[in-house]
């Protein structure tokens, strides 16, 4: 008879040890696919986290040059105003030309960029802005061509203008 119980007892332990293997083995298997889970998760958020500042430092880095290059318009616009040798005018008039193209060229690519509606309208706005800021530039190199600029034409027109565009880029670099 104790054969008998010894038998019952190690077959319950037996199938206890089993169930407590199983149980183990499950327990172990739902945590690795959790484990599994979180990474890939993670790895994912931190993909578009990266492609989220890569954009963003792409776009500073497009306004920043748009500071630059409308830096050296207003700077070369200054400098036509000043003179009067009609070779250094050509090479300024030229430096501004290419310099609009830049910004032209990068306000293409900054509009790319940008997802966002209001953002959108908001580099509309500068761009519209920019354009009329580009017209009124011709006009003032066509006057100083002639040698019929006005001085305070600086003053009042020109610097407040660029200000106002250097504002404006400053504003879309916030956003």
């Amino acid at each position: 008879m104790k054969n008998r119980q010894d038998e019952h007892y190690y077959s319950k332990q037996n199938i206890s040890t089993r169930y407590t293997t199983i149980v183990f083995a499950v327990l172990a298997v739902a945590l690795l696919t959790i484990s599994a889970y979180s990474y890939l998760t993670a790895r994912e958020v931190q993909e578009n986290y990266n492609r989220m500042v890569s954009e963003s430092l792409h776009r500073l880095e497009l306004i920043n040059d748009l500071h630059n290059k409308e830096d050296l318009v207003y700077n070369a616009a200054i400098r036509h105003i000043n003179t009067t040798d009609a070779a250094t005018m050509a090479r300024l008039e030229q430096k501004i030309k290419q310099a609009n193209e830049a910004i032209n060229t990068d306000l293409a690519k900054l509009g790319e960029l940008i997802k966002v509606a209001s953002r959108k309208q908001l580099l509309q706005q500068y761009v519209d802005k920019r354009n009329r800021y580009a017209e009124m530039l011709n006009h003032l190199i066509e006057l100083s061509r002639k040698g019929l600029q006005d001085d305070s034409y600086e003053e009042l027109k020109l610097t407040p203008a660029y200000h106002r565009q250097q504002k404006f880029l400053n504003i879309l670099g916030t956003l």
